[in-house]
């Protein structure tokens, strides 16, 4: 009996009842399963890594609280060294980092508070900016934190170019550019130019924009508080690692095309007012000392009769080859970064002078100088308006000739024009003439040729007389050629109008010795050298 009660519910509608409700039970179980589902953690400072189906997208921070904002408002400073002032801000309560580069060994701070102290200044930080230190300033500051740590749309606080550090903007994070073997903070949103600290939305410093950008094309790139010397013993994020070996590599690339771009190739760098016209300063890749050349520069857009050359004659090499040249900061910091390849050389630079002779009023304001066939590292712009404020401008040019000078002129020219229209044209005869009577004398020898093959001697004969007649007009002709070329030879006619002269056309002249010889036609045919049937011999 209970085996039958068995049978009976796993068959029929219980069966398939209870079926049913264990496929609804797995089911259920499965859902719940992905819905609990975590999704994977994203790669920090790259590309997101994709989420699974069905998870909630991530979290994205919420906007700078009021308390972030006076926080950071209240660590800001202004740092002047050498003339030129830049922002700071603390990021503990006697250290403090700049938005400007500082060569000195000491600079000024202006406080929030009114105070004006002296600070002394650390080495170890990016190009563009700089560590200072003020001991007991007791100033307020500000946590720093990490910009590899930051999500791509993660809301960020800036300061705003020339607006005082009271004011700051709102931008957010864009990943990283690699620029100069460096990871870069990329920002997005804002609408004016920014400079200064950039705190994320708990008031922490990630990062800082220079004041002078790292890439004039793309300004919005803060360095990020990962590339300033860190205290000892303290760990680097392993998303950090990651973008400074990525910058590592494209750097080593860019420069290996920047090597490929001097080698055996001299490169303007710069240009600049000088004594008597443009000093300039050039780059060159090569195994050995570059010897001393002459360089034509070309002007862009091109200026009428403006092609100013000059003479490179003194190189250099070494670290501080560029030290007190008029070179941009961005194509410095290459070229002392370059690192020649394992088959050796060195990157030399050079410095010379070029004269100008050219009238600066018809140089196109912007415009540009560069070597021909050359790719330069910057734009080198064309000095004009200090040439002109420096006295350095063209000769003056030369006073209009009075009307009887230039009448007569005018008619000189008239008069050459004439005799180049007349020599052409008389050469232009000669040549047909002498063309048309060698045809001539080609079409009677090969109607001659014709009457032989067909046994007509007396035709054969009677074309005998009109091919030696032929060759004698062919003669005249190219006597005549001879004889007009040789006249314009000392009347020094250009070659060019005149025809060019074969061995062949040039009469043979007789040695010392040996007696001179008619020049045969060159055209004749071994017929005209067959031997001719003598006459009877009479005997005596």
């Amino acid at each position: 009996m209970p085996f039958s009660r068995q049978n009976r519910l796993t068959d029929g509608r219980w069966g398939s009842a209870l079926l049913a409700l264990l496929v609804a039970a797995v089911t259920a179980g499965g859902v719940g399963f992905a819905l609990r589902r975590t999704p994977a953690d994203p790669t920090v400072g790259g590309p997101t890594a994709p989420e699974p189906p069905g998870a909630p997208p991530s979290p994205v921070e919420s906007s700078p609280s009021p308390e972030a904002r006076a926080r950071l408002v209240a660590a800001r400073a202004i740092f002047t060294c050498s003339e030129q002032a830049g922002e700071a801000v603390f990021l503990a309560p006697d250290r403090a980092v700049t938005t400007i580069p500082c060569a000195a060994s000491q600079g000024q701070v202006r406080f929030s508070d009114g105070r004006d102290l002296l600070a002394r200044v650390l080495p170890g930080a990016p190009p563009g900016t700089a560590w200072i230190e003020i001991p007991g300033a007791a100033a307020r500051s500000v946590p720093i934190g990490e910009a590899s740590a930051l999500q791509d749309g993660s809301p960020l606080l800036v300061g705003i170019e020339g607006a005082g550090i009271g004011t700051l903007g709102e931008v957010t994070a864009r990943g990283f550019a690699y620029r100069a073997g460096l990871p870069l903070l990329r920002l997005e949103g804002g609408a004016r130019p920014i400079a200064g600290p950039v705190a994320d939305a708990q008031g922490r410093v990630v990062a800082v924009v220079p004041a002078t950008p790292p890439d004039p094309e793309h300004p919005w790139l803060a360095v990020p508080m990962e590339a300033f010397p860190s205290s000892p013993g303290t760990e680097v994020a392993p998303a950090w690692k990651a973008a400074a070996g990525r910058a590592a590599d494209e750097d080593r690339r860019s420069l290996g095309e920047l090597w490929n771009r001097l080698h055996e190739r001299t490169v303007l760098l710069s240009a600049t007012p000088g004594p008597d016209g443009l000093a300039l300063v050039v780059a060159r890749a090569s195994a050995g000392r570059p010897p001393s050349e002459t360089v034509r520069l070309a002007v862009d857009p091109v200026a009428r009769d403006c092609n100013p050359s000059g003479r490179i004659v003194e190189w250099r090499v070494g670290p501080r080859a560029l030290d007190g040249l008029p070179v941009p900061a961005e194509v410095a910091a290459s070229l002392t970064r370059m690192e020649p390849p394992p088959s050796g050389g060195s990157v030399w630079i050079g410095s010379g002078l070029a004269r100008l002779d050219c009238d600066l009023s018809r140089v196109a304001r912007g415009a540009t100088l560069a070597i021909p066939d050359t790719d330069p590292l910057a734009p080198v712009p064309f000095p004009v308006a200090q040439l002109v404020q420096q006295g350095t401008t063209a000769p003056p040019p030369h006073p209009p000739p009075p009307p009887e000078e230039a009448l007569a002129a005018a008619s000189a020219a008239e008069e050459a024009a004439a005799s180049e229209v007349g020599w052409r044209q008389a050469f232009r005869e000669a040549n047909a003439r002498l063309a048309q009577a060698k045809q001539r004398r080609i079409d009677l020898q090969a109607q001659r040729d014709a009457a032989h093959g067909n046994f007509q001697y007396a035709l054969e004969q009677q074309l005998d007389g009109d091919v030696e007649g032929a060759r004698l007009e062919e003669r005249r002709a190219d006597e005549a050629l001879n004889d007009l070329d040789r006249r314009a030879s000392l009347a020094a006619v250009p070659r060019e109008w005149r025809r060019p002269t074969s061995p062949r056309s040039r009469p043979r002249r007789a040695g010392p010795g040996r007696p001179s010889r008619a020049r045969r036609s060159p055209s004749r045919s071994w017929r005209d050298h067959r031997p001719r049937p003598r006459s009877p011999r009479r005997d005596g």
